[in-house]
């Protein structure tokens, strides 16, 4: 009788994205511990979610993988099936792998502006087998330009100004506006 109640309140699609992790919770824990004694800026690999999946760095994983696995900050509802999402900053995929757990319909595009950490979110995307989605290596800005960024190597990253003293690398932006309706 508490199984239906909690049924009848929990969305469909909460109840699969939990069982995905249920049968392997003290696995995903000792994993995730492992992944947490690694040095920072290590690249690595685990099979946590049962697929190959790359990180850049093993503190910003651990943080990236509690906060949108296990708290699940980017949950929302919705009543169209196939959603359209921009993800403006992508980092490694976990954002886009848990869009489309939840809406396995959804239409994602996914911007990256660091190289490095792009070339892993593509992997990772292939890794999964995640169709509906579009990995474009740029920043989101006003205007279409080229302009400085500092690449941490992990989740750091972000646009800095010319005279900033941090080592920066020139990336393309596009426009916010192109992708809405």
């Amino acid at each position: 009788m508490i199984k239906k109640k909690i049924k009848n309140i929990i969305p469909k699609r909460v109840i699969s994205l939990l069982k995905c992790f249920r049968d392997s919770l003290s696995e995903v824990t000792d994993e995730l511990s492992i992944i947490r004694e690694m040095p920072r800026f290590m690249e690595g690999e685990t099979n946590i979610m049962g697929k190959s999946l790359k990180f850049v760095d093993s503190a910003s994983f651990c943080f990236m993988f509690d906060e949108i696995f296990k708290r699940q900050i980017y949950n929302f509802q919705t009543d169209n099936p196939t959603p359209y999402i921009i993800d403006a900053g992508a980092n490694i995929g976990l954002s886009v792998i848990y869009f489309k757990k939840l809406f396995p319909n959804a239409e994602i595009i996914a911007f990256e502006p660091d190289p490095k950490i792009f070339g892993v979110l593509g992997k990772n995307i292939k890794s999964f087998g995640l169709n509906g989605v579009t990995l474009v290596p740029k920043a989101l800005w006003n205007d279409e330009i080229k302009i400085s960024f500092f690449a941490e190597g992990a989740d750091g990253g972000r646009i800095t100004g010319k005279s900033s003293l941090e080592q920066s690398i020139e990336i393309q932006t596009d426009r916010l506006s192109k992708y809405l309706n």
